[in-house]
């Protein structure tokens, strides 16, 4: 029997991932098998909060954007097979998941929604012989096979490194002479890297457009026009591939941005930090950081990206692989014997010391680190935090974030989101906000551009001086309870 072809799906969260996954599956020629989610919505949130109603709104977001995907999906496959005369064929779904560690609700996302999505699918995937199934990251069992099939619906040649090394990995790959894994794993590098250098520029490209239409939203004279150029831009994105299409895609995409009629005022700055899924997914923060702080007039600097978070995951994964290296570990084991800890787990932002100093699970640290390098270094009037409602890390990381705009002298928003649409109440705390940066703005200078230039300057130098001294009494505590 024929294998079922596969059809991938994923919960949206920002334009970004979107345009990222479909980038990697155009470059080994699987794009025809993907299903885009839909942007979340009401009806989104209303899906996922079916169950666990207690748990945070990033699980109900994602949830119902996997459910809504799996609706119009399985709709698409019926009246297409109406359309043509032919039976449904059935397929195989496949869900793409991160997965997650530590103490942050992130990590049983997959685990329940791989329990009772198929539950509740259950008839229409039965009716038709479709099967689902959610992965993560990682080389399960099945993983051989199933990449094998890939290489054979899409391009074999820029598969075939991925491939022979998991036929190795299959069949042993430590028992293999020692010039052949140096060939696979070689092999496996350029195949990794021929594919991911494209979807690189792809999300540094998104992330490039979105961050200028971030600031030039606070300028615009015609409302939604911003909007409008950032959506061109997007799709000027979506239809470019490889590197070089898409650094000249990305060039356009700025123009277009740049050519909005602007006013030429002195407008606050604030920096963006918090939970990843609500700073990145527009309904999950209700437009705070896309619309209603632009409509309010204040620029926008974003401190948690997409880019920022994988390549944290990166350097992550990196450091276990070499931890966990046969040929090291015993070194490593005679040097922690010494009291020389290489390759230990080290922060994923070492700025936020003295504010938070270990790690807390989901973005809790990133949120105190990212902050400081936007007050210290991007000079920033306020700092605006998001974050799920109950979310525990980044609760710890508010009161540090609390701590240090107090020490700074720069004012903090902190706004929580549930599973509530109405945005009223986000309306008067973003304007109240945007009030009292504006009146910041004018006591250092504007509308004089000059004087203003001149006392932001001096207000980044202060600000460092003092991030040097908090630093250095941290260390100097650190050293004399060390010693004593």
């Amino acid at each position: 029997m024929a294998a079922m072809e596969p059809v991938f799906i994923w919960p949206h969260m920002g334009h970004t991932l979107d345009l990222m996954v479909h980038e990697l599956f155009t470059q080994v020629g699987l794009e025809r098998f993907l299903w885009l989610p839909g942007p979340v919505s009401e009806e989104s949130i209303d899906l996922g909060n079916n169950r666990y109603t207690e748990s945070c709104s990033p699980y109900a977001c994602s949830t119902g954007s996997l459910k809504e995907s799996l609706r119009s999906l399985l709709r698409h496959l019926e009246d297409d097979a109406e359309r043509t005369g032919r039976p449904v064929e059935p397929r195989r779904i496949v869900c793409l998941m991160a997965g997650a560690r530590g103490p942050c609700t992130f990590g049983w996302y997959a685990i329940v929604q791989e329990r009772h999505l198929p539950q509740e699918f259950a008839h229409d995937l039965e009716k038709h012989g479709h099967t689902f199934e959610m992965t993560t990251l990682g080389l399960s069992g099945g993983a051989p096979d199933f990449l094998r099939q890939l290489a054979r619906l899409g391009n074999p040649e820029r598969l075939a490194g991925a491939v022979e090394y998991l036929d190795a990995w299959e069949h042993g790959l430590e028992r293999l002479p020692v010039h052949q894994r140096l060939r696979a794993r070689l092999r496996l590098a350029l195949c990794v890297d021929r594919l991911l250098r494209p979807v690189r520029a792809k999300m540094e490209a998104a992330e490039a457009v979105r961050a200028r239409s971030l600031a030039v939203r606070a300028h615009e004279q015609e409302p939604g026009a911003t909007t409008r150029a950032y959506r061109e831009g997007l799709a000027l994105l979506r239809d470019a591939h490889g590197v070089a299409a898409i650094r000249g895609a990305r060039e356009k995409a700025l123009r277009l941005l740049d050519l909005v009629p602007r006013d030429g005022a002195i407008r606050p700055r604030i920096g963006v930090v918090g939970e990843i899924y609500i700073a990145l997914t527009s309904f999950a923060n209700r437009g705070a950081i896309e619309n209603l702080l632009g409509r309010a007039g204040v620029e926008v600097v974003e401190g948690i990206t997409l880019s920022s978070f994988l390549d944290g995951m990166l350097r992550e994964a990196r450091r276990r692989g070499w931890a966990k290296h046969p040929l090291l570990q015993p070194v490593l084991e005679i040097l922690r014997k010494r009291n020389v800890n290489l390759l230990e787990e080290r922060p994923r932002t070492p700025g936020a010391r003295p504010f938070m100093l270990r790690e807390v699970g989901g973005d809790g640290l990133p949120t105190v680190g990212h902050a400081r390098e936007l007050i210290e270094h991007e000079g920033v009037d306020g700092i605006l935090h998001v974050y799920p409602f109950k979310c525990m890390p980044e609760g710890m990381a508010k009161d540090a974030l609390n701590e240090m705009c107090n020490l700074y002298g720069v004012r903090l928003l902190t706004l929580s989101f549930d599973k509530e649409t109405d945005i009223e109440r986000l309306k008067t705390e973003i304007g109240t906000f945007s009030a009292l940066l504006q009146m910041e703005v004018q006591r250092l200078g504007a509308p004089d551009r000059e004087r203003f230039r001149r006392s932001k300057q001096a207000q980044v130098r202060w600000r460092q001086a003092l991030g040097r001294l908090t630093t250095a009494m941290h260390d100097e505590n650190r050293r004399r309870q060390h010693l004593g």
